[in-house]
């Protein structure tokens, strides 16, 4: 169980670093030819990252924390499938050119592709894709309440937490007043409470 936390924070910790502005920027000045395609380079770490730990994590074996129970289950059932349907509608107010990063290898500069987006469901919270992974990770936890589906609820709401104040100063840096008026309007997570 110790070495999943330690690979989960290993993952976090790449995941912040490849996406901070320095890091980008540092990229940009040394390895300009290339750059276009580091934000597609970013996607491919992050997914194949993510799939070999979750392999890894499959093949451990689970300690059952409480007794299954239905009405837990179902719950979870439904707020993992609400966290789905929560960040495929959140991805589609996004360019997803961008997002994935093939955008940038047809060499469009990032300010072509659009301001900040304060429509769709980031008019009810800031961070729509969080929310989504959330409630994914609650249900989770509901359906399949083992040390497991524990530990990552806890690593997850960690990471998400820490990776929603570092993403608000990035964005601050890059839209400035702009944001700063839709974090004042808009909450973070949770509408009306976070």
């Amino acid at each position: 169980m110790i070495g999943l936390v330690v690979l989960w924070v290993m993952y976090f910790a790449i995941h912040s670093l490849l996406a901070d502005l320095k890091v980008k920027a540092w990229f940009e000045n040394n390895w300009p030819t290339l750059f276009p395609f580091y934000r597609l380079c970013y996607n491919v770490i992050a997914t194949l990252g993510f799939a070999g730990i979750w392999l890894y994590q499959r093949s451990l074996s689970p300690n059952r924390l409480i007794e299954p129970n239905y009405i837990l289950a179902m719950l979870g059932w439904v707020l993992m499938g609400g966290g789905i349907v929560i960040g495929l509608i959140a991805l589609g107010n996004y360019n997803l050119g961008e997002f994935s990063g093939f955008a940038y290898t047809k060499n469009v500069k990032a300010e072509s592709l659009g301001g900040l987006q304060t429509g769709g469901l980031n008019a009810i919270v800031r961070h729509p894709l969080y929310l989504a992974i959330f409630l994914f990770f609650v249900g989770s936890l509901l359906s399949n309440m083992t040390d497991i589906s524990l530990l990552l609820f806890i690593v997850f709401t960690a990471y998400l937490l820490i990776g929603i104040h570092y993403e608000e100063k990035k964005l601050v840096v890059l839209f400035g007043e702009e944001y700063i008026a839709y974090q004042n309007k808009v909450k973070r997570l949770i509408p009306f409470l976070l």
